[in-house]
C-alpha cells in the first residue's frame, strides 16, 4: 500500500468531501485500505469530515468471506442470508453495506450509486436489457448461473402462478369449457388456440415457447410437463 504524505493528508481531506465520495472510493483511489483512510480522516478538524464520519459509522458494512479459491460470501445485513459471487469481486464489494429487498436481491451503494450485487457479475444493466438468475436462486450469483436478456424474454423464467386455475402456465379456462393456450411475447399477448383438452392446451403453449425460446427459458417443471406431455402424445398417435 502507498504512504501518505501531508499533501496526500489534504488531499485526501478534500476528495471525502466531494459529491457521492465515500472511504472506500477514496482507497482505491489512492491505492490505501479503507481502515488507513477512516484513521487518516478521524484526525482532521473540520466539522465537515467529523459530521460524515458519524454517518459512516452508523453504517454497519456486510460480513464478506472466503468460501473457496473461486467463491466469497456476502451476509445480507437486514435478512443475514448469504449470497455468493465470484473472488474477484471481493475489493469492490467489501466496505460496503449490503440489504436484500423485498424481491430477493441484494443491494448495496458503492460510489454513492446504488447497484445490485448480481448486476456487478455480468455488468450493469442497460435499457431494457437485465439480468437473469437461471436457475432462480437469487444469492447464486456466479457468471454461469446468470445471463443477460430482455424484460420480456426473463419473465418466460418464472413459474406458473399460485392461483392458476388449470395448474398449467398460460392456460386458461373459456366460457364454453374450452381451454385457451396464450403466451406474451414483448408485452403483447398472443392466443394460441383453443382446446378442447387441457393437456393440449398446455402441450400448444410449451411447444411454442420451446421452439421460440428454447429449453434455457423454460422451468425445470415446464421441461417436465413437455417432456411427459409430448410423450402421452407420441404414444396416442402411434409413435412410441
Amino acid at each position: 500500500m502507498a504512504r501518505i504524505s501531508r499533501v496526500d493528508v489534504n488531499q485526501l481531506y478534500n476528495d471525502y468531501l466531494g459529491q457521492g465520495a465515500t472511504i472506500r472510493s477514496i482507497a482505491l483511489k489512492h491505492n490505501i485500505s479503507s481502515g488507513r483512510v477512516y484513521e487518516v480522516l478521524k484526525k482532521s478538524n473540520d466539522d465537515r469530515i467529523i459530521e460524515k464520519l458519524e454517518g459512516y459509522k452508523k453504517n454497519k458494512h456486510s460480513l464478506v468471506f472466503d468460501i473457496d479459491n473461486e467463491r466469497i460470501g456476502v451476509v445480507a445485513n437486514n435478512t443475514k442470508n448469504i449470497f455468493v459471487l465470484p473472488k474477484y469481486l471481493k475489493e469492490v464489494v467489501t466496505d460496503v453495506s449490503w440489504n436484500e429487498i423485498n424481491s430477493g436481491y441484494l443491494t448495496g451503494r458503492i460510489c454513492g450509486t446504488k447497484v445490485k450485487l448480481h448486476d456487478l457479475v455480468v455488468g450493469c444493466a442497460i435499457g431494457d436489457l437485465e439480468v437473469d438468475h437461471k436457475d432462480k436462486n437469487k444469492k447464486k450469483n456466479m457468471p454461469e448461473n446468470l445471463r443477460v436478456g430482455t424484460k420480456s424474454l426473463n419473465r418466460h423464467n418464472v413459474e406458473k402462478k399460485r392461483k392458476s386455475k388449470t395448474g398449467f402456465k398460460g392456460v386458461s379456462r373459456h366460457l364454453d369449457g374450452t381451454y385457451n393456450a396464450a403466451i406474451n411475447i414483448d408485452n403483447k399477448k398472443f392466443s394460441l388456440g383453443y382446446f378442447k383438452k387441457l393437456e393440449d392446451a398446455a402441450l400448444r403453449y410449451l411447444d411454442v415457447k420451446y421452439n421460440l425460446f428454447g429449453f434455457e427459458y423454460m422451468t425445470d417443471e415446464e421441461k417436465n410437463t413437455y417432456t411427459e406431455l409430448l410423450t402421452i402424445k407420441y404414444a396416442e398417435v402411434g409413435l412410441i
